[in-house]
């Protein structure tokens, strides 16, 4: 089996056309751009093939296969190496995974790897068969990052659907317990965003303040386009958390006043029996000189003195504003 660089599998090797549309190139590129792209421990699948790869030789390549990545920016020379961390979208991922674009450049090629189907390569793919993608590699990082936020974006909406699905829940009073583990979910993936949002603005940051000649303006704006949705995400993940902790704090409120309630019934129940277990217990002392243990009525005159007692503090208490 081909490898890309001897390291990964060879998934596509696509020629952009300065046009916004991309072919196929089986040989060596001349002045144009050539993007290729990548698996790292991940079989294709359908009719995917691997083919010959392009050899580049670069020492930013090492980092780049590195089996855990965090979002960073590298440079040496003309190359840049920029690590995304992008949400995993396939069937079957676990909730708030999240996988690496890892993306290497000179200006002249572009090398893309991935260890998982990234929904983000493929759209931007699509727009080049469409004729209406990326004309050199500048455009071509530029479009990535941008569909990188894009997938991001479908994240968190998709985490603040859960937030109105959880408002609905607690409006509909369901388990504590349900809502709980909802919001301590949700808090948490949230959090996990933003760590790696963060970093991908720093990345991206550092990546246009590098000034590398093979950006152009129009490359530049497309950066600050995605720095800016990252800055909007980041505003968006915060307000959730804090939609998040005030729903927290609604929650666990409830759950106090509904102790303080059942408290408060165990208290006048307490308040009207005290007296009366005190007249029985009382009564049940077994000494000598007890009134009323040789008269046969005498229980029930007791039974009907406590009873009338019991009225009376139930009166009293409802007068005095207990229930």
């Amino acid at each position: 089996m081909d490898m890309v660089s001897g390291e990964a599998t060879l998934l596509f090797r696509l020629a952009l056309d300065g046009k916004g549309g991309a072919t196929a190139q089986p040989c060596e590129l001349g002045d144009g751009t050539l993007w290729e792209h990548g698996a790292l421990n991940w079989e294709p699948h359908g009719d995917a093939q691997p083919r010959a790869a392009h050899t580049v030789e670069s020492a930013l390549l090492e980092p780049m296969r590195s089996k855990e990545t965090r979002a960073r920016f590298e440079a040496l020379g003309d190359e840049a190496l920029l690590i995304l961390k992008v949400p995993n979208l396939n069937a079957g991922a676990e909730p708030g995974e999240v996988v690496s674009l890892r993306v290497w450049t000179d200006g002249k090629s572009v090398l893309t790897y991935e260890r998982v189907p990234i929904k983000a390569v493929r759209r931007v793919q699509e727009r080049l068969e469409l004729g209406r993608g990326p004309k050199k590699a500048g455009d071509l990082l530029s479009a990535l990052c941008l569909s990188a936020t894009e997938s991001i974006s479908l994240m968190i909406a998709g985490l603040q659907s859960d937030a109105n699905d959880l408002e609905d829940l607690i409006d509909e009073e369901a388990e504590g317990e349900e809502i709980r583990e909802l919001i301590a979910r949700l808090r948490r993936l949230g959090l996990h965003y933003r760590r790696h949002l963060g970093a991908m603005r720093l990345a991206i940051d550092e990546l246009v303040a590098e000034g590398f000649p093979w950006l152009n303006h129009t490359n530049r704006l497309g950066f600050s386009e995605a720095g800016e949705r990252i800055a909007r995400m980041l505003d968006e993940l915060e307000a959730l958390g804090e939609r998040l902790q005030i729903q927290r704090e609604a929650l666990m409120g409830a759950a106090q006043d509904e102790l303080n309630r059942n408290m408060y019934r165990l208290s006048v129940v307490a308040a009207i029996f005290l007296p009366l277990s005190f007249v029985t217990g009382l009564l049940g002392i077994n000494v000598g000189g007890m009134p009323g243990a040789e008269d046969g009525l005498a229980f029930w005159w007791v039974t009907g003195g406590l009873m009338a007692c019991g009225v009376a503090l139930v009166v009293w208490l409802r007068k005095a504003g207990w229930f």
